[in-house]
């Protein structure tokens, strides 16, 4: 389980909230830890009823915050979730979106990617893009997401709709019956037969103009050391005859950034919650909770001291 004080995002000098379901677990265990101590502290010791609207503060503050701004990725075609979506400015701090490509007249719009999106949790590695037009996955569509990743060096280069990359050490490949992920120095990336044959199989989902997908880290050869380094990548539309395919980015790579284990969260410095959290109702009901146990504790020792 990832510790809460490992996520911490040094570009940003902001705390970073766990992903997984086991971390938001730490964080109500916690939350209740420090409940309990807040009422130990008032029914046994000599607080001023300053003291204890301090300690009510801070309980609020490391507890249902971090709680209420946690967020989760799920893979189901639906992207509210996503930090930023539907528009945020790409590089800043809560910010998943990668690319914006735009409508290119030349290609058709049911395989013309518009944004890209990108995010890790502890475990899992997820992408969102979205297409002008409904996605399209017709007999002989796919798309590629290439990755030479830094800390690997037994890639291979010529790799279709991925040339701009010198070396390709991970293959995502996206079709209508699924995905897979391949290392691309044991398995030939330019047969999709022997990639989705052999390769691992990840999660996908697509709904309308929108494909979720998510892999794990384990699959693409990632751990930890690589928290903080940058993936060369470049994603591929083949739509299986012309006119035009889709590549992002356009010329050159795209670089993808790996979070310390929960870059997904909403850091505390933007105070902005993610549409589609699940937990700021159960956050704010804790809160309200502790604020009125704590204040009527500390009514209660302040009068019959």
């Amino acid at each position: 389980m990832n510790l809460l004080w490992h996520n911490c995002d040094y570009r940003s000098a902001a705390l970073k909230i766990p992903q997984d379901s086991s971390d938001i677990s730490l964080v109500w265990r916690l939350h209740a830890a420090y409940s309990f101590f807040l009422w130990r502290y008032v029914m046994f010791k000599k607080l001023s009823f300053r003291a204890t609207s301090l300690i009510v503060a801070l309980v609020l503050a490391l507890g249902s915050a971090v709680t209420a701004f946690a967020t989760v990725i799920t893979v189901d075609g639906n992207p509210s979730e996503w930090p930023g979506y539907p528009s945020c400015t790409i590089g800043n701090s809560g910010c998943a979106l990668a690319a914006n490509d735009g409508d290119e007249v030349a290609v058709p719009d049911d395989n013309d990617i518009n944004t890209f999106w990108v995010t890790n949790s502890s475990s899992d590695m997820y992408f969102y893009f979205d297409t002008i037009a409904t996605t399209s996955f017709a007999s002989g569509e796919f798309v590629r997401i290439c990755l030479d990743i830094p800390s690997q060096s037994s890639g291979v280069s010529g790799i279709g709709g991925c040339t701009t990359l010198t070396e390709v050490d991970r293959l995502i490949l996206i079709l209508s019956s699924g995905v897979r992920v391949a290392d691309c120095s044991a398995v030939n990336c330019n047969d999709n037969f022997a990639v989705f044959g052999s390769g691992t199989p990840g999660s996908v989902a697509t709904n309308g103009v929108n494909t979720e997908v998510g892999v794990t880290l384990s699959s693409l050869g990632l751990t930890h050391t690589d928290d903080g380094s940058t993936l060369s990548s470049v994603i591929f539309f083949d739509n299986n005859g012309s006119p035009a395919d889709d590549n992002i980015p356009n010329s050159g790579t795209l670089g993808i950034p790996v979070g310390t284990g929960s870059p997904t969260a909403i850091t505390l410095n933007s105070m902005s919650a993610a549409s589609g959290t699940p937990y700021l109702p159960l956050a704010l009901a804790g809160a309200a909770f502790v604020l009125v146990a704590g204040a009527g504790l500390a009514l209660r020792k302040r009068y019959m001291a």
